[in-house]
């Protein structure tokens, strides 16, 4: 028997597929990896310390139980208040194991299958991957950078939406709704009686001025808006799997219920380093988001210098970038950057229905030697 159920029309996870194509890679020179869209600066010396310790302890090896979540809760909120206007109260928010699970198990209290959602074209993929396998319908809005056309949102809204989703700073984009633009989408979204669902994973690398929203100001905000967050993409810490969901309690109350099926409650150790994070490592997240942000800006200037490569929008770790091929596929160019050049990056196929003219180039793990390098694998490209 082979296995059957809607993952069948997902295609495969993209990084996997770059990851093993980069193993026929004979070139000199180790893989350069533009594909990973995580920080892979070393964590903060005080978060590893605050894990070993814990792990010596003996702690990270018990559940962690709703109420040792109320310190990181508090911790979240406040760093919170320092980004976005007005207040998120504790009980309004949910530690979880990643922004992945957060969003998973946010969209299953508001919407199931035979329902209608809107996603931005391009989209996050395990977030497309998610709602296609519940067997919910999808429109898709075409925001390749930060210009939204509401109207044209407006016009894929029908009774049987439930919500629009949004990542912004974008994935795979990089682009950036400003906060009128924000209250604008959160406005529409009331009117239409439908759940804004807004992934902000990336909000350290807001490349905007604080706040980066007002939506909290509105003690009805909570009523249609759900949001998520994560330690892991601010503070390099990807593999302690947390992250945060943020919507009104009543939300909250069937989220546990979902995640009790799914993965119980977060790690003790994730929410340890969390913590430590929160409490210790926020001029660290500071360095490493402005060197992030600089070292998008030197490989938009290294890719555009080979003249084959066109910058469509970019930011936070991400470049959303056109190839000059139109004789290949998006997926045969990512190919042949990873056999040919030893450069992983991922295909735009994986984030657009339909796309083939765009990859996505990630600097969270590059550094600034490595993208010396790159200059040097597309010289002649």
């Amino acid at each position: 028997m082979r296995p059957q159920s809607r993952l069948n029309a997902v295609p495969e996870v993209p990084i996997h597929t770059i990851q093993v194509v980069s193993r026929e890679y004979r070139g000199p020179g180790p893989l350069l990896d533009f594909s990973q869209g995580v920080l892979g600066a070393r964590p903060a010396e005080a978060v590893l310390d605050a894990v070993a310790a814990a792990a010596h302890r003996g702690a990270g090896s018990a559940y962690v139980r709703h109420g040792d979540l109320a310190r990181l809760t508090e911790l979240f909120v406040a760093d919170l208040a320092t980004t976005h206007a007005g207040g998120v109260r504790p009980d309004q928010v949910s530690i979880t194991n990643g922004a992945n699970e957060a969003f998973c198990g946010g969209l299953a209290t508001i919407a199931g299958a035979g329902d209608h959602v809107v996603m931005t074209s391009p989209f996050y993929f395990n977030q497309h991957t998610w709602v296609v396998s519940q067997g919910i319908d999808i429109s898709y809005w075409d925001l390749p950078d930060a210009s939204p056309d509401f109207d044209a949102l407006r016009a894929l809204i029908t009774p049987r939406t439930k919500a629009v989703v949004v990542v912004t700073p974008g994935n795979p984009t990089g682009a950036q709704l400003s906060a009128d633009d924000i209250a604008t989408l959160a406005g529409l979204c009331r009117d239409a009686g439908v759940w804004l669902v807004l992934d902000e994973t990336y909000r350290a690398f807001s490349s905007l001025p604080a706040p980066v929203h007002r939506l909290f100001e509105d003690p009805a905000w909570s009523q249609n808006v759900l949001a998520t967050y994560s330690f892991s993409k601010e503070f390099g810490i990807p593999g302690y799997r947390i992250g945060v969901l943020v919507a009104d309690a009543a939300v909250h109350t069937q989220f546990d219920k979902w995640r009790e099926a799914v993965s119980i409650m977060p790690s003790t150790l994730g929410v340890v380093a969390a913590e430590a994070c929160l409490e210790h490592a926020r001029a660290w997240r500071a360095e490493q988001t402005h060197a992030t942000l600089a070292r998008g800006r030197a490989l938009r200037a290294c890719l555009e210098e080979t003249g084959r490569f066109t910058w469509t929008s970019g930011g936070a770790l991400y470049g959303w970038v056109r190839h000059d091929r139109p004789d290949l596929t998006d997926l045969q160019v990512a190919s042949d950057l990873a056999i040919g050049r030893g450069v992983m990056t991922l295909p735009g196929s994986a984030f657009a229905t339909g796309e083939t003219g765009h990859l996505r180039w990630s600097v969270g793990t590059a550094t600034d030697e490595e993208i010396a390098q790159l200059r040097d694998r597309l010289r002649g490209y």
